[in-house]
């Protein structure tokens, strides 16, 4: 009788378990309980526009999510150069051919001009509070959206970007280096008043472009190799990527044989680059 009655007292603490659980969460007395929620990722394989509200502007982004996309996918942000569009950068960089998981991202600038040059394009901010930080506030808000749809990995974000959009991503690891995991800026230069920021930084320039002058891109890699604490700035050979050494994160300049352009082989190192972090 004693083992009779320890049975019939264990079974009635069950069932108050399981009662208490249905008062308490809404499962009903029975039903398996999970111990963490499931991840998922709400990013469908193939192209999407999303408008994102940031800084008082909405924002148009073109999402281009490779055939494998999934939870951890990388994450690439395309920067147009000033005049240039997101339609022009998906074009450069394709996951279905260069990395299917990863998700591709190319939002729309705003309208800015530059000194000396009258006309206005759509295009970036340069440097910290030039108007009011709007591409920097959509940058938080944008990367916020894509983290809520379960896909990113946080240890995979990537900014590559085109001349202003190269500027742009510059200054991004300078001030977002603790949200970038590395960059590549193109065609582009560093006009960041302060730099916070030490990360991995491939930068590419044409050595015949009358735009942004080659001189920015050799600047842009001498500031990465001090910020990196590279042991020394190597020689740089033009038409050609050089490497610096014991750095804290890869740090390369590529010259390439030509003027204010997007490099032949560009997207193919700036993807092998990325896959290296």
């Amino acid at each position: 009788m004693g083992g009779f009655s320890m049975l019939m007292s264990l079974a009635i603490r069950i069932s108050l378990l399981g009662v208490l659980a249905f008062l308490t969460l809404g499962v009903e007395p029975g039903t398996a309980l999970a111990t963490e929620a499931e991840t998922t990722c709400s990013i469908e394989p193939g192209r999407s526009v999303r408008n994102i509200q940031a800084a008082g502007f909405d924002r148009r982004v073109l999402v281009e999510a490779g055939p494998s996309v999934g939870v951890g996918s990388p994450l690439i942000i395309l920067w147009h150069g000033w005049g240039g569009s997101p339609e022009s950068m998906l074009r450069i960089i394709d996951p279905r051919r260069h990395w299917s998981d990863a998700i591709v991202v190319a939002p729309q600038g705003k309208p800015r001009r530059f000194r000396n040059l009258g006309s206005s394009h759509r295009g970036w901010q340069v440097s910290e509070g030039e108007f009011d930080d709007r591409d920097l506030k959509f940058f938080d808000r944008l990367l916020e959206v894509l983290m809520e749809t379960g896909c990113v990995d946080p240890t995979r974000v990537f900014s590559t970007g085109f001349s202003n959009g190269a500027f742009f991503s510059n200054l991004l690891a300078c001030t977002r280096s603790q949200s970038i995991t590395a960059i590549a800026p193109v065609a582009g230069g560093l006009w960041a008043k302060t730099c916070e920021g030490s990360l991995p930084a491939l930068v590419s320039h044409g050595n015949r472009d009358r735009v942004v002058s080659y001189s920015e891109g050799e600047k842009s890699f001498a500031h990465w190799v001090k910020h990196n604490g590279c042991e020394a700035a190597p020689e740089i050979t033009r038409g050609d990527c050089v490497s610096a050494e014991n750095c804290s994160g890869e740090t390369v300049f590529c010259s390439f044989n030509g003027d204010h352009k997007w490099p032949r082989n560009g997207s193919k190192n700036i993807i092998e680059f990325f896959k290296r972090q």
